[in-house]
């Protein structure tokens, strides 16, 4: 927000065990900023594979992965920061799913204030690796459950990366025998819509008044998603509402006191995954993607032998509906 920027790494044996997450801050003209500072708190065994993002209040939050922290090989913990540099709570661990490993994080600020994390899990799809995400709020709370972002799961889906975009996110990664070919590695993409958090209003006219206070009495076949429809106007809202509430019986003639507003946050909706990449001979993997300023993005990744000689870069661009633009496009010369 002020100019500046973040840089981050991991260090071998500086913290005392193995690899550790560093980073320094600098100004807007290159100077650094105090010194270079320890960002995981937990040192034991291996932290590596750092991935940072600035967060809309110009703050910004780090993800790793820790070896053996969550109880079973790699977990995937992140670490927020305020705008002047100093950590927000402590460090926490980003997946729910610990069995196996979960590995390779890619962080994304999100429009909303919030963040996004992305990462590879072993054999929770079901075979080999597969993409698992997790929205976080602008508190750093997690929203919603950790959700698999592969449609596809035969094999090794993997290398994922993630960026925000105005109205959502999409995320990238590389996927075993899925082409055509049906062997070697091809990239593929998701996009993500995201709502607004929506402040729902009651609608007084469906409250019973008794003593002053509001209160909803409970009528025969009611459900917490007709009583949200009825009373806030979105029935998609009830699971909020019943953990507002306490979750509560829903006994015929009881009078349940209603909050004056419900913070909703919708369910993120996607798309259909897509192939990236239109040349589909031999490997095409190690993605990477940007936002763009007119609400698209661009997509690059490694081609073997595609430019004739061992590997190529290549890229292709898509507006802000997913749809590609032009050809695929080499990006070494």
């Amino acid at each position: 927000a002020d100019g500046g920027f973040v840089v981050t790494w991991q260090s071998y044996n500086q913290d005392g065990d193995s690899y550790g997450i560093y980073g320094q801050r600098y100004d807007v003209a290159g100077g650094p900023i105090a010194g270079e500072f320890l960002i995981n708190t937990h040192t034991d065994g291996e932290q590596s594979e750092v991935s940072i993002a600035e967060l809309n209040d110009g703050g910004f939050v780090v993800t790793w992965q820790s070896r053996n922290q969550d109880g079973s090989d790699f977990g995937i913990y992140g670490q927020r920061y305020d705008v002047a540099g100093s950590p927000i709570a402590n460090e926490f661990l980003v997946n729910t799913q610990v069995d196996a490993g979960q590995s390779k994080p890619s962080v994304a600020s999100l429009s909303d204030g919030g963040f996004i994390v992305t990462w590879q899990s072993m054999n929770q799809d079901g075979d080999y690796y597969g993409v698992y995400g997790q929205r976080f709020d602008v508190t750093g709370n997690a929203v919603d459950s950790e959700f698999l972002v592969n449609s596809y799961v035969s094999s090794e889906q993997s290398g994922a990366r993630v960026t925000g975009l105005d109205d959502g996110l999409i995320v990238v990664w590389q996927s075993y025998g899925q082409d055509e070919g049906g062997y070697g590695y091809s990239v593929h993409a998701k996009q993500y819509s995201i709502s607004t958090p929506a402040m729902l209003q009651v609608n007084e006219g469906s409250l019973v008044q008794s003593l002053s206070s509001e209160y909803y009495e409970v009528q025969t076949g009611d459900t917490w998603q007709s009583i949200a429809g009825a009373l806030y106007g979105e029935s998609a809202a009830g699971p909020t509402l019943q953990a507002a509430m306490g979750d509560p019986s829903l006994t015929t003639g009881a009078h349940l006191v209603m909050p004056a507003t419900l913070s909703y946050q919708p369910t993120t909706t996607n798309t259909t995954e897509v192939l990236v990449n239109s040349t589909t001979r031999s490997n095409q993997g190690e993605p990477a993607t940007s936002r763009l300023s007119d609400g698209g993005y661009v997509t690059v990744w490694a081609s073997y032998d595609q430019d004739g000689s061992d590997h190529g870069v290549y890229g292709q661009r898509f507006d802000a509906q997913g749809l590609a633009q032009g050809g695929e496009f080499q990006v070494n010369q």
